[in-house]
């Protein structure tokens, strides 16, 4: 079977899995042990992400440009205004990124006052809140040093602390997938397999063969930390476009200059 290409048709059991050759209508069952992961051109991790990216940008792009024809049509005082600045909020939250963490916080607070002040009453007003808070929890997370979203996909942010404990359970989870043998190390083939799997797949440190899990865990902190700084440094490059759009929620109008 060397060489040949199949799909994963179900889990894993007794460290074997059952895999669809794609010569023929052959089924067989292969020791997780003796496969490798192979991306399909057009869907790897880095055009994956750059593609999440695209489409996010858009979708934020669309909000921005629906909450302004809101506040041309129906004025800066309807309810309808406060959720579409709502739903900018999350596009901006749900990037997992800085930047766009702080702009979220802004768009959520300024519907939050727009509620207050309108419409105190509103069923929404309690989740609007619960979701600034949230928000509020991850612009405090990315203030502390070393805490930085990192590709493959958009993630929370996470310090070295708890990427340190995802890589021990990660050591942990190919150390079983390779058989468990009587020493708690696994190989350095086994060990890339892993890094590529959490998106690292320009491993830059030196892999020893065989590795432990205090082993595996720095290097894959290090290459975590790499990315994310790497990561980090094209987003302070990307120009950051002014919004237009918070200004009248945050500060209501006079009854006379309101359009409904």
């Amino acid at each position: 079977m060397d060489g040949k290409e199949g799909t994963v048709t179900g889990s894993a059991v007794n460290n074997r899995i059952g895999i669809q050759l794609q010569e023929g209508n052959r089924r067989i069952s292969v020791r997780i042990l003796n496969l490798r992961y192979q991306e399909e051109p057009g869907k790897n991790r880095r055009i994956l992400y750059s593609n999440l990216v695209e489409k996010a940008l858009s979708e934020i792009t669309l909000l921005e440009g629906g909450l302004r024809s809101q506040i041309r049509t129906r004025g800066n005082r309807h309810v309808h205004t406060a959720h579409m600045c709502y739903s900018l909020g999350m596009a901006f939250w749900l990037s997992s990124k800085p930047r766009e963490t702080a702009q979220a916080l802004g768009e959520f607070t300024a519907a939050i006052l727009f509620l207050k002040q309108r419409e105190p009453t509103h069923h929404s007003l309690t989740a609007f809140e619960k979701t600034r808070d949230l928000a509020q929890e991850s612009l405090t997370l990315f203030q502390e040093s070393g805490t930085r979203t990192a590709w493959p996909y958009w993630r929370p942010p996470t310090s070295r602390r708890e990427d340190r404990r995802a890589m021990s359970d990660l050591f942990t989870e190919l150390w079983a997938m390779a058989g468990g043998g009587r020493e708690f190390t696994i190989t350095a083939s086994t060990m890339q397999q892993g890094l590529r799997r959490y998106g690292l797949h320009d491993s830059m440190s030196p892999t020893p063969d065989p590795s432990d899990r205090a082993t595996f865990t720095e290097i894959a902190c290090d290459e975590i930390e790499r990315m994310k700084q790497q990561e980090h440094k094209s987003e302070a490059t990307r120009p950051l476009q002014p919004s237009q759009t918070t200004e009248p929620q945050s500060s209501p109008p006079s009854e006379g200059d309101d359009t409904q």
